[in-house]
């Protein structure tokens, strides 16, 4: 399994049983509702699965290969523009017939999962990737966070500074691939020799960095089912050599660790009744056996050991394991060859396992959902703090899911160790005796699955995170703002009834909650969708479009708890919800579960909806009834159903957009659904998670995989909209805020940012605010953009009249000017505001006309 599938996996998902118990609502104002639920690693395969399926794609593609792809296109594009990342500036886009400013929207107090960290005491300041695969770095108190690089998308598993001539030299894997930096991670450059990836499921394992030889190692395979190969660098990650090939291809099978000290890089092994120790020969390039032994063996638990050199003869390892029944911790002081019982875990470790304080051995940590110290070599373990201790004092306490441990020394000679979580990043300077949340203010890597405005209150916004619960904010200032985190855990879908007053939204599985007063309040009644079919991990959920009842809909499940995929009329009334399956059976017609859900606001009889597997449906008598187009969407099986969007001017129009690796991406109805066409040109393979349209669709912009998009109609074509500030990203949602003319976006890993728009420029406003264009005139201006000062030239000779007009036809400024022909005019627009404007040069014979670019 994919590390990075692992690293967006680990996350709450709630007990069903427990769901069912009415928390208390918050008092106080904000304070958070801490659901009774279970956090169990287990439970990640099903979130895995969900997100593998909306990646859908022909068997031996490779998506995340085509996106980190994507990625290096966009970097390219923007390289000079990696310093400006929170908005401000004014954005061209869509070759000028889109501008506006992005704006960053929060959260600022929320903090998502970050993973691998790295101290640099020549800054001192500390560098992380966080879950979204951003670059970080930030001072030790929790302030100053600022983002190094977001372009491209760091992967979990190194983050190291290694000295190189003079200075320092960044190592990351980036698109499963090592990269490195020699300028504090602004540029990356790849290295060579590193593996070629079959498909989606090649990764790589446990890259370290021995700072006795100064080499990198690390595994990798091409494929799922390919066996290990062990990869070595020589030259601080420049290139890669493969020097074993391994024979097994279980993630859990080997492991490679450096006891602390020790200048040994151990290879571990699980083989059956044995455990085994190799280390690394750094000069042959070969295994020496250390220890094998079957009195002592990991059994089902992956092969596992760190440890530390105590003094000249003597060194300490670690390892777990269940092979007598139970989670065994165990240590052995003769190099693997006999093994002590220390204690019994209470739970199995996570990918992070055990971490040993290089500075105090005896010290000894492990986390899963939660985090526990040893202060006596693994005999007695303290949990630091239960989970849902943290959100009554996110200050001192660490958020569940234990992501990273790693230690450094700071510029009093001090060590410290920081913690790595779902919520953040914690820092202790005694040994996790205390902790300080140094992701409270600024570490702004929120991960949303939905963000939703409600369309009668503008200034509220409300977020359904993963592991950072569902969130709202009510504010009328500008920049990113501060949310309240209402309830805990993960969270989708959310869609406004009662006229836009009540809220719903739905967690994994099918919990849903009802918000009789969102703004201020606590979830007034709740529903939880057992059933057989459940396979779409957060189900699609539908507002009433009939009235201003508070009735929604849930896509996915059967309400009588047995097989199909039914839709689920939802009814909150006297703090409950009432449920019941409409008729039809979709798993019986298509043999896949609806994955999304939509009613034309032109007739809401009208309905739309999608499976897992690219069959399109539509009613037209509210949901009873269903019709199946004709084929497959697309002609190809590879079309995972994500989004529905109908017009809001034409009852007929209807646009659909799922997975696009082997097959576009959106597609267009102008008949109800009966049959579609492509919308491709320009948009690259990606995953098109949601679409908005603005009031007048002129423009449809979505959020994907690769990143924000918007289509041009008038063109037929797609842009992309990251222009200088958005962060390259997956962008699970997208709103129109009519209100503020402004494209909402949710990002997973950055928060949430908004698009301003100042103007959409058509062709049509140019015809009729212009007269024709005489064929004959050429000019050009240079530089363009420009700050203000113009140049312009061309075959223009005698006495012009000019002017310049803003997108709306507003003459701007205007003047005359005698034109030599091939002899540069020079104009002065330093006071025009930034801006799309058009020059517009005329005399007897006509005009010619150029557009102009003004920033700032």
């Amino acid at each position: 399994i994919s590390l990075l599938l692992i690293s967006l996996s680990l996350f709450f998902l709630i007990d069903a049983k427990k769901m069912e118990k009415k928390m208390p609502e918050p008092t106080g104002g904000f304070q958070t509702i801490v659901r009774d639920g279970s956090e169990d690693e287990g439970n990640a395969s099903d979130r895995e699965a969900w997100f593998e399926r909306m990646h859908r794609h022909p068997p031996g593609d490779d998506w995340r290969a085509i996106e980190y792809r994507n990625s290096l296109k966009l970097n390219r594009d923007r390289l000079a523009a990696t310093t400006n990342q929170r908005g401000g500036d004014l954005e061209v886009l869509a070759d000028g017939k889109l501008t506006g400013y992005w704006n960053e929207r929060g959260s600022l107090n929320q903090a998502g999962s970050v993973f691998d960290t790295e101290y640099n005491p020549d800054e001192d300041k500390i560098y992380t990737i966080s879950a979204g695969g951003v670059l970080w770095k930030g001072a030790r108190d929790g302030s100053s966070w600022e983002v190094i690089h977001q372009n491209l998308r760091f992967n979990h598993g190194l983050l190291k500074l290694v000295p190189y001539n003079g200075s320092k030299r960044l190592l990351a894997f980036i698109g499963r691939i090592p990269h490195y930096s020699d300028d504090f991670g602004i540029s990356w450059t790849a290295a060579e020799g590193w593996m070629d990836y079959a498909d989606s499921w090649g990764t790589f394992a446990h890259p370290i960095f021995s700072a006795d030889s100064m080499f990198i190692y690390a595994l990798a395979k091409p494929s799922y089912w390919d066996s290990w190969t062990l990869y070595k660098s020589e030259d601080l990650g420049e290139n890669f050599t493969a020097i074993l090939d391994l024979d097994t291809h279980d993630n859990n099978d080997w492991f490679i660790s450096e006891p602390h000290g020790s200048g040994m890089v151990m290879l571990t092994r699980r083989a059956g009744n044995e455990a085994i120790f190799y280390e690394i020969d750094q000069l042959a390039d070969t295994l020496k056996l250390i220890n094998s032994t079957s009195t002592f063996r990991f059994k089902d638990r992956r092969a596992n050991l760190e440890g530390a050199q105590i003094n000249d003869t003597l060194q300490k390892w670690y390892a777990y394991s269940n092979y007598e029944g139970f989670n065994g911790f165990y240590q052995s002081v003769d190099l693997g060859k006999t093994w002590t019982f220390q204690s019994e875990l209470n739970e199995s470790p996570w990918d992070v396992g055990v971490f040993v304080s290089p500075s105090a051995p005896e010290n000894v940590f492990y986390g899963g959902v939660e985090c526990f110290r040893s202060p006596n070599e693994g005999k007695d373990w303290i949990k630091i703090n239960g989970w849902g201790a943290y959100y009554s004092s996110p200050a001192t306490t660490i958020h569940a899911d234990i992501m990273h441990f790693s230690e450094f020394t700071d510029p009093n000679g001090k060590p410290a160790i920081l913690i790595s979580n779902h919520g953040g990043l914690s820092i202790s300077t005694n040994y996790l005796l205390s902790n300080q949340n140094i992701g409270l203010e600024g570490l702004n890597v929120s991960q949303y699955y939905s963000v939703r405005t409600p369309p009668n209150s503008p200034y509220e916004i409300y977020a359904g995170s993963q592991d950072q619960g569902f969130q709202r904010t009510f504010s009328t200032d500008e920049g990113v703002l501060n949310f309240d985190q209402v309830i805990s855990g993960d969270y989708g879908h959310i869609v406004f009834t009662g006229g836009g007053s009540n809220l719903w939204t739905v967690y994994p599985g099918g919990w849903v909650t009802f918000y009789a007063n969102a703004q201020n309040g606590g979830y007034n009644a709740s529903y939880d969708l057992n059933s057989t079919d459940e396979s779409v991990w957060i189900p699609p959920m539908m507002a009433n479009p009939y009235s201003n009842q508070d009735i929604a809909y849930l896509a996915g499940g059967n309400a009588e708890g047995g097989s199909g995929s039914y839709i689920i009329k939802m009814t909150a009334a006297f703090n409950s919800i009432q449920a019941s399956n409409l008729p039809f059976n979709f798993k019986a017609a298509s043999g896949g579960v609806v994955s999304a859900l939509a009613a034309s606001p032109v007739n809401p009889d009208r309905w739309f909806a999608v499976t897992d597997n690219g069959r399109f449906f539509y009613s037209e008598d509210g949901g009873e009834n269903w019709t199946p187009t004709a084929t497959f969407l697309p002609s190809g099986h590879y079309l995972y159903g994500q989004k529905i969007l109908p017009s809001a001017i034409d009852e007929n129009i209807v646009y659909v957009a799922g997975s696009g690796y082997s097959n576009p991406a959106v597609w267009r109805s102008v008949n109800g659904g009966k049959t579609f066409s492509p919308m491709a040109e320009e948009l690259p393979s990606t995953l098109v998670f949601d679409m908005a349209m603005d009031t007048e669709e002129k423009l449809l912009f979505a959020g994907t995989e690769s990143g924000p998009f918007v289509y041009v109609f008038e063109e037929e074509k797609w842009y992309n909209m990251t222009g200088v500030a958005a962060p390259l990203q997956s962008y699970w949602s997208v709103e129109y805020v009519e209100a503020f003319e402004t494209v909402r976006f949710g990002t997973y890993g950055r928060g949430i940012w908004d698009f301003e728009i100042e103007d959409i420029f058509t062709a049509q406003q140019e015809v009729e605010r212009e007269v024709t264009q005489n064929q004959s005139l050429s000019m050009s201006i240079f530089p363009n953009p420009t700050s203000g000062k113009l140049s312009v030239k061309g075959d223009l000779v005698g006495e012009f009249g000019w002017r310049l007009v803003d997108s709306k036809g507003a003459v701007v400024k205007s003047g005359n000017e005698n034109m030599i022909s091939g002899v540069p005019a020079n104009f002065d627009f330093s006071d025009v505001s930034p801006g799309i404007y058009w020059l517009i040069m005329q005399n007897e014979s006509g005009n010619v006309r150029e557009q102009v670019i003004i920033q700032r």
